[in-house]
């Protein structure tokens, strides 16, 4: 609107200075009209372009999505390794289970009332050793060591 402004004001200076008084009207009409006709006109807000995407903002965002990216996958490897310990530790325990359970069926005294219990209880077991696995497992969790 400056801009309108001064060549408004630039071309009253310069009508003036080279007119006479009587010549100036005629001009001076043409130039209120139009200056009516602006005016008259609603002012309309330029629309704002929206800004083109920041490629700073886009790389950062990127980086950030890889990094969140890189830290998930981070975090699934580690449950996945401690699941595989875990799985490990508990084969282990089982096989030390089965050296124990291996060793007690030898010392079992078929003839005692645990020797003759045990025999009911294996006789829904597969074999003698996981019965008695599962057993002495059972045994660990009520008589802790």
């Amino acid at each position: 609107m400056d801009s309108i402004d001064k060549l408004l004001k630039s071309l009253n200076n310069e009508s003036s200075e080279s007119q006479s008084a009587s010549e100036v009207k005629p001009d001076r009409l043409s130039i209120d009209s139009l200056l009516k006709q602006i005016d008259a006109q609603p002012q309309v807000p330029q629309p704002s372009t929206a800004p083109s995407p920041d490629p700073l903002f886009d790389q950062l965002k990127q980086e950030h999505q890889e990094t969140l990216r890189q830290e998930a996958l981070r975090l699934q490897q580690q449950a996945q390794q401690k699941q595989e310990r875990l799985e490990q530790l508990k084969q282990q325990r089982r096989q030390a289970l089965a050296l124990r359970a291996e060793e007690w069926l030898k010392n079992l005294d078929s003839q005692s009332s645990e020797g003759r219990w045990f025999e009911e209880f294996a006789c829904n077991y597969d074999s003698r050793l996981v019965a008695a696995i599962d057993y002495l497992e059972a045994l660990q969790e009520v008589i802790p060591n």
